[in-house]
């Protein structure tokens, strides 16, 4: 029979050391830290007051953040810049508000003021920003002569939206009052013309661009008092809507162009 050997758990004598070490290490710093700490305790506080004011201006600088450090707590400065908050005299405070640098007090600074409410003046931020121009792309719309509406002395809930446009006729069925102002106020049809006045401007400017006295020249030709002429004759006979594009107008002018000939000059050309 085979005895069965025990084995034995032998410890390293270096590993207990390094822990006796480490703990008299731990044991020795909890005990300076608890002889250097300064305990806070509520008879200790002291209120600190203050104002804040642009140190430019000498306007208040209301609703500021004032905040203690130590505790991570604060107030808020009122409409008048004024604050008041509790602190320890080994305190500091930081006083943030928008468009001035942080500041901050330090409360031991505060009690050799001997003041109840200590100004305290703010300096404030300035940003250089680059001349900026702005230009415009559409040309200005010009509205000389053209009659401006007035105010409409039906109240808001005798007129819904729809009576911005032409009114259906059933509407003086249910809402008889409202369609008798639509037709026949005079301030009523005073804006309609402005809006439509307003229209026929806008549709102008755009159908310049496909109608106008160089295309003219450039069909036809003509130059001078001969073309001024000409365009007139357009103007009148053209019936074309604002919305044509280039080509329908190219085939109307060369179209009037023939009737302008035989008009002005039966049975020969026009010659500049």
């Amino acid at each position: 029979m085979h005895k069965a050997r025990s084995s034995y758990h032998t410890e390293n004598p270096y590993t207990r050391t390094l822990q006796r070490f480490i703990l008299f290490f731990a044991l020795a710093l909890i005990s300076i830290i608890q002889a250097n700490a300064q305990p806070y305790f509520p008879e200790d506080m002291i209120e600190v007051s203050g104002k804040l004011i642009d140190t430019e201006t000498g306007d208040i600088v209301p609703y500021a953040h004032i905040v203690n450090q130590r505790v991570h707590g604060g107030t808020i400065s009122d409409k008048e810049g004024v604050f008041s908050v509790q602190a320890d005299p080994a305190d500091t405070l930081t006083v943030n508000a928008m468009g001035f640098k942080t500041m901050k007090i330090i409360v031991a600074d505060y009690l050799k003021k001997n003041k109840t409410i200590v100004i305290y003046k703010m300096a404030p931020i300035r940003y250089l920003v680059g001349e900026v121009k702005v230009t415009g792309k559409n040309k200005k719309l010009d509205l000389y002569g053209v009659p401006q509406g007035n105010e409409s002395k039906v109240p808001v809930e005798l007129r819904s939206d729809d009576f911005n446009k032409k009114p259906h006729w059933t509407s003086a069925i249910f809402s008889p009052l409202s369609f008798l102002h639509y037709k026949l106020n005079k301030h009523e049809k005073s804006k309609r013309k402005a809006m439509a006045a307003i229209i026929t401007e806008s549709q102008w400017d755009k159908f310049k661009l496909v109608y106008n006295k160089d295309i003219l020249h450039r069909i036809t030709g003509l130059e001078g008092d001969t073309l001024d002429d000409f365009m007139i004759y357009c103007n009148i006979h053209m019936n074309l809507y604002y919305s044509a594009t280039s080509l329908e107008v190219d085939q109307r002018v060369r179209e009037l162009f023939k009737q302008y000939e035989a008009d002005k000059m039966p049975g020969g050309s026009i010659t500049n």
